[in-house]
């Protein structure tokens, strides 16, 4: 398959997953079983729609319970997951992050590894990637991990050549077309800049104009990164380690149509030996503790960043509040039945995210939202859609007044299922209190999502979906 033919398909594909990934039984959840339709009247189909809603029903009861009986464990176990000896600061401007990130690359004195989804080809890409030459030429080890999709502009510009031919800087592609169609929905979404492995900048802004602020850009980006110093680097310097280790070995295997590259040509182009090592236990630059979560589906089906959320909403009281950022707020049925549990609990629970007109992946996301939320919005859970004219891309959160999160997950399903992803807890009280000034700054631009907006977004979403949504869908949500 040609590769245009597969970025096409791609780009596609993930507009899309929010929508098809919905469980079928939460569709229906809150119908009798005899009063939902049966496609074709055919036995064997009905059967099979009554059997998908009464196993998505168990599992919400089953969930419900497991939640109870693990309240105190979780607890227990997230507390005690924080590393001591950080400090920090938010980075909440795009102007703000691309002078940080400058001024990290140059302040670097053995490594830099960088990992991101978006990397173009534009000015302030042009400069980063400039920056990142210059240390490679002073013979740091400088290594970037970049997705193939986000990356496009950066790869079509031949950066990673330059950099491989010119600074001695090794660049990995991660998941080109070459690792077969069926890994098509798979991406690497972090956004990692690691320094020494003791400082580490991450969030959710990619590398580009559009993030930084800087014309010309298609549209700006309301974002949040933040800057850490201390063990927590190490901690994600050694995690993308692994997944940098691991797209050596499929690159190997897939994009050399059987033929073994040689070793110097594998060195040249991403470097062989594993990151340079680093502490957990370095010296203390400050009294903060942080929690570092890293997943890569692609590489293991484990879901930490989901069951840190979970083990977050565990360890709040009863009628504590939860303020999060969701740019494209799809959740699947475990992440709904946790916030379900929390206002069963009498929390209460905000949620912001993009509308219509917010929203840079158009309207397919908008439609997985509004899908996916009625029990929510039944139970009470708050939802307000962002008015723009940036588009909110905040990946962050508060849960009660003790911890606070920034990194890359867009709490859909997407981010839990199909990419790798990174964020950061703390506790400290001052980064937890900035957080909830930003959210309820934030929550003045935004309205409220009710049933009453669905229609709106059917009508968005073209004919054959609106029909689909408004014969099949729209009387059960």
């Amino acid at each position: 398959m040609q590769k245009t033919t597969f970025y096409a398909l791609k780009r596609a594909f993930l507009s899309l997953i929010a929508i098809v990934v919905m469980p079928l039984g939460q569709a229906y959840d809150d119908l009798p079983i005899n009063d939902i339709p049966r496609p074709g009247g055919v036995q064997e189909v009905s059967q099979i729609v009554d059997n998908a809603i009464a196993q998505h029903r168990e599992r919400m009861e089953q969930w419900r319970l497991e939640f109870d009986s693990w309240r105190e464990q979780r607890k227990a176990q997230f507390t005690s997951s924080f590393l001591a000896g950080h400090r920090s600061r938010l980075i909440s401007n795009g102007p703000s992050l691309f002078r940080e990130r400058m001024s990290a690359i140059k302040s670097a004195t053995k490594s830099i590894y960088l990992a991101t989804f978006i990397f173009d080809a534009d000015i302030t890409s042009r400069k980063i990637v400039g920056a990142l030459c210059q240390k490679g030429k002073e013979g740091l080890d400088v290594r970037l991990l970049v997705d193939s999709f986000g990356g496009k502009p950066f790869f079509n510009a031949n950066h990673d050549a330059w950099l491989r031919n010119e600074c001695g800087v090794k660049v990995v592609r991660y998941n080109p077309p070459s690792w077969a169609i069926n890994k098509i929905a798979f991406v690497m979404h972090e956004k990692l800049l690691i320094i020494d492995g003791k400082l580490i900048l991450m969030g959710g802004n990619g590398i580009q104009n559009a993030y930084h602020h800087v014309e010309p850009a298609h549209k700006f980006f309301h974002d949040m990164d933040i800057r850490i110093e201390g063990p927590v680097a190490c901690y994600f310097q050694r995690e993308l380690n692994k997944s940098y280790q691991e797209s050596i070995k499929w690159s190997r295997r897939f994009d050399f149509d059987g033929n073994q590259p040689s070793r110097r040509v594998q060195e040249r182009m991403w470097g062989l030996s594993p990151f340079e090592t680093c502490s957990l236990n370095q010296e203390a630059v400050g009294t903060e503790r942080f929690q570092g979560v890293y997943a890569n589906p692609l590489f293991s089906k484990d879901k930490p960043i989901f069951e840190s959320y979970l083990n977050a909403i565990l360890s709040l009281e009863d009628g504590d509040e939860i303020r999060l950022y969701a740019p494209y707020f799809v959740p699947h049925e475990r992440f709904t039945a946790a916030l379900l549990w929390a206002r069963s609990r009498g929390m209460k629970v905000t949620i912001l995210t993009n509308s219509i007109e917010s929203n840079d992946e158009g309207v397919a996301p908008v439609v997985g939202t509004v899908l996916s939320v009625g029990k929510l919005l039944d139970a009470g859970v708050k939802i307000q859609l962002w008015k723009g004219p940036m588009t909110l891309h905040r990946k962050s959160g508060v849960y009660g007044t003790k911890y606070a999160y920034v990194g890359s997950d867009n709490l859909d399903s997407r981010g839990h299922f199909y990419s790798s992803e990174s964020i950061a807890f703390t506790d400290e009280a001052r980064t937890v209190r900035q957080m909830i000034q930003h959210f309820d700054y934030d929550l003045e631009n935004s309205f409220t999502l009710t049933k009453d907006y669905f229609p709106q977004v059917f009508e968005a979403a073209g004919r054959l979906q609106t029909w689909a949504i408004r014969n099949i869908l729209l009387k059960y949500l």
